[in-house]
Formats: C-alpha cells, structure tokens, sequence
C-alpha cells in the first residue's frame, strides 16, 4: 500500500483529493489542514467523485512518525515553507509535489532547496500544463520549426497569482531557461481574494536564447478571459483554454483549421501525475530545481515593483 499525505484542503487541495480518490493503486491518503471549514469543503468535493480502492482520513494535525511516499504540499504561499519544516521534522518521505506560486522570497526557495537535497527529497512544482496531451502535442509540433514567440492576453484571470504558468509553459515549449524578464505594471495594488496578497494589471516580459514572452492582462472586464498566440517560424496557434479550442494560422494570417484542444482540471490530473511518480520516480511536471530558478525571476520581478509602489511595506512578496 502507498500512503500519500495531501496537505492543504482548500480550493485546490480539494481538486487534488478528487483525482486521487480516483488512483489505479491501494493508498492511504491522509488530508491536513488546521481550518475545519477546509476540511468540510474537501470532504464535500470527495463525494462528487467515484472513490476506488483507497482509504482516506481527515485531520487538522500533522500526523508524527509517519513515512509517506509522496507527499502534497498545496497550502497557501505564505505558510508553505513552515509547513514543509513541520512535515519533515515529524515523518520520512521520499518524493514532493508543491504548489505554485512556491514561495515569497528567494531566500524561502533557497532554504527549501537546502532541505530537499539535505534529506534527499526528490520534488516538482505543479505547473500542469506541461502534462497536458495537448501541449505535449504542441510541443511536438513547434520543435522542429522553433518557437519564435509566445503572447498571452486577456482580462480578470490574475497575473501575478496565475502567470508563472505561461512562463513555464514558454520554457517547456521553448526547450529554453529564460534569461531575463521584465514589467510594465499598474500603478495601483489591488487585493487578492487570497487573504494577505494582492493582484497587479500590465504585462510582464522575458526572453529565453531564441525567443520571446508577453503576458497581459487588465481589469476592463470582470469575466475571465485570455488567448495564448504561439509563434514559430512557419504557423501560429491561438489558443482558447476556456472554449478549448486552438485555431492554426499560416503566416500570411490565412486560417488552416480549428481543432479541440484538451485543458483537463486539477482534478482530472493529480493521480495520474502520482502514479507516474510511483512508479517511475519521476512525472511530467517541472522538477523542483528547474521551477526554482523561474521562480527566483518571477518574484524578483513582482516584489520589485511591489516595493517601488509602496517601499518598505512588504518584506516578501505578497503572491500566491
């Protein structure tokens, strides 16, 4: 039997928990999360699902002296850090799976980092996309005639909480690190519906070696909306996550044809990126080292102008 420890019952650790009620395998699955209401809210959504051979338990404590396979860890950024120590200090473990934004510092990452490769944790960071069939697909497809650009534009889908996703999908796409990023923000701060972080409007930039990134996204309407345009140096793809659609250009702009384009929720993902790890020891998802320097540019690039709107009131940078 594998036992799996789910920390962090909110909205996303409840899709977490749907799709591994659904793992090909017999595991103990353990959830965490000290606000009950969270738990109620987890248990609530295990109901939506089909549960197969697994037993799951619910608890506001970390369980002690416990050794868990894989262990969840999708609290918010603020407390991630405290509570990965917290997991390490009280049971063994041999593999990881952290949330995105991973954390609101450098040092935060730096200090994670030191841990994993002290007790010899193997992590990812779940940023998704690059698990999904149809980027894979994409991928493909871009590979041998070179990804020349990548824009992201539309309304209300949160920049600073959810753009990390459209980075490392350039990165994946691209087969390329980013080299540097840039920002073209608001001048105003506006508030999360994460409680203690906030949400900026503009663009944010980066280059890798042979090409480019643009994410965007305003305020002019409430509805949620964007479109990814993917360049090479012989199509374009535009791409509607919402609607699932992608539609090819040539690049005189003539349409070539419209397809589905697949974006499976969270809770149609989680287990099988698990029993990838299980049984392999490794997963689709960006490895922990790999996210970490992406990161390092990301928050650098949001605290940044954080601290330039308002010095001195943020000692980290207040994302999730």
């Amino acid at each position: 039997m594998n036992n799996i420890l789910l920390v962090g019952a909110g909205q996303i650790g409840s899709r977490h928990l749907q799709a591994l009620a659904g793992i090909h395998r017999l595991c103990e699955i353990t959830v965490v999360d000290p606000n009950e209401s969270s738990l109620q809210v987890a248990q609530k959504r295990l109901l939506e699902v089909t549960a197969k051979s697994t037993h799951i338990s619910f608890t506001q404590h970390i369980p002690k002296n416990m050794t868990f396979d894989i262990v969840i860890i999708a609290t918010s950024a603020d407390v991630r850090l405290t509570a990965f120590e917290k997991i390490l200090q009280k049971n063994k473990f041999k593999h990881a799976i952290f949330e995105k934004v991973l954390f609101q510092s450098v040092g935060q990452i730096q200090q994670c980092s030191s841990l994993l490769e002290k007790h010899g944790i193997k992590a990812w960071v779940n940023c998704p996309r690059r698990a999904y069939d149809s980027y894979k697909q994409l991928k493909n497809l871009t590979m041998n005639n070179q990804l020349v650009s990548m824009k992201v534009a539309g309304s209300s889908y949160g920049l600073a909480c959810n753009g990390i996703h459209f980075v490392d999908l350039f990165e994946f796409l691209s087969g390329e690190s980013i080299v540097s990023m840039g920002r073209d923000l608001s001048r105003k701060i506006f508030e999360s519906k994460r409680p203690g972080c906030f949400e900026l409007f503009g663009e944010i930039s980066a280059t890798s070696p042979t090409s480019c990134l643009n994410v965007q996204c305003d305020n002019n309407s409430k509805d949620m909306h964007y479109e990814l345009d993917i360049r090479t140096h012989h199509a374009k793809y535009v791409i509607n996550e919402l609607s699932q659609q992608v539609r090819e250009y040539d690049l005189h702009g003539n349409l070539l044809s419209t397809k589905d384009f697949s974006i499976p929720p969270q809770s149609q993902l989680s287990h099988i990126i698990v029993e990838q790890i299980l049984a392999t020891s490794d997963c689709d998802l960006p490895t922990y080292s790999e996210s970490a320097q992406l990161h390092k540019h990301y928050l650098n690039t949001f605290f940044s102008h954080f601290d330039l709107l308002e010095p001195g009131r943020f000692n980290v940078c207040p994302i999730s």
